[in-house]
């Protein structure tokens, strides 16, 4: 008799296709977790607070590098948790504002005790590695800076807009704790730094409002109306101070006044207010310390 084959199809590429499917399905799963987790602190306010403290660290002379390590790993977890609750308590303003709709906790992606707990976590983590792998000073300045603007620059956003002083204040806080890690106390340089960063916020800050004037009006977070021209002309002079302090030199003082030039031009067209103006406060920066960091060493 003939024999009969009976034809099975080999069905095991299926299978390897389809579990390759969800392998991958499950590692895009992953990778957008960690960026809802990652996205909660707000990496670029994070990494501008670390290129802060950076300048600040190496214009007080620098030290160790394990307590450089420490100093950059203790701040990123502080600011992490800073800003993870500061998304805490403004989820629900989030919610009407079109820019921040899609952060984390409006999105769905973190439940807002999640990321509570996270913020909590971070904030004492990075504390206790600043105060274990650096100078106290650099410890008490960095829970300090936490708990002002979770505890008061983020609920008086609502009330007036006079917290942005608070804000400003916090967000100069990096080269303060830069210094602090180095030598232990943050002296009049230190200080002249610190005010640069304080004033930069105002004309940075202006230029955010201008491109997000209606997401603001939605929640309900009152701003300063105004030209952002006379505190770009004040950060020009504030840029000035470290020259008059001996920190630099005359290259120094002369980059800083081109570039305060350009800053203020950008400043003063009308219709640079908005994102060409955000842009150039993001270039101007940086470009200015690092600037003072090479002139200063």
């Amino acid at each position: 008799m003939p024999t009969v084959q009976t034809l099975t199809p080999d069905v095991s590429p299926a299978l390897e296709a389809v579990g390759s499917s969800e392998r991958v399905r499950s590692l895009a799963t992953v990778a957008g977790g960690w960026r809802a987790w990652l996205s909660l602190t707000k990496p670029g306010i994070t990494a501008m607070v670390l290129v802060t403290l950076l300048a600040g660290w190496f214009m007080a002379g620098g030290g160790a590098l394990g307590t450089l390590a420490a100093a950059l790993a203790g701040t990123a977890l502080a600011s992490g948790g800073a800003c993870a609750l500061n998304m805490w308590v403004e989820r629900e303003s989030d919610r009407r504002m079109r820019r921040t709709m899609s952060r984390p906790i409006p999105s769905g992606a973190i439940s807002p005790s999640a990321a509570a707990l996270f913020g909590i976590v971070l904030g004492i983590a990075g504390v206790g590695v600043l105060a274990l792998g650096t100078h106290v000073t650099a410890a008490v300045l960095g829970g300090a800076t936490l708990l002002t603007y979770v505890g008061l620059y983020t609920p008086l956003k609502k009330i007036t807009p006079y917290a942005f002083f608070v804000g400003a204040a916090d967000g100069a806080a990096g080269p303060l704790l830069g210094w602090c890690a180095s030598r232990g106390v943050a002296d009049a340089e230190a200080w002249a730094l610190f005010a640069i960063l304080f004033v930069w916020q105002f004309p940075h800050f202006k230029a955010i409002v201008r491109m997000n004037a209606g997401d603001f009006a939605r929640a309900g977070f009152p701003t300063f109306s105004g030209s952002p021209f006379p505190s770009s002309l004040l950060l020009v002079a504030v840029s000035l101070v470290p020259y008059l302090l001996g920190m630099s030199g005359g290259v120094y003082l002369a980059g800083a006044l081109l570039l305060g030039l350009a800053f203020t031009l950008c400043a003063a067209v009308p219709r640079l207010q908005a994102r060409p103006l955000f842009v150039a406060s993001l270039v101007y920066l940086p470009a200015l310390l690092g600037l003072l960091t090479l002139a200063s060493r």
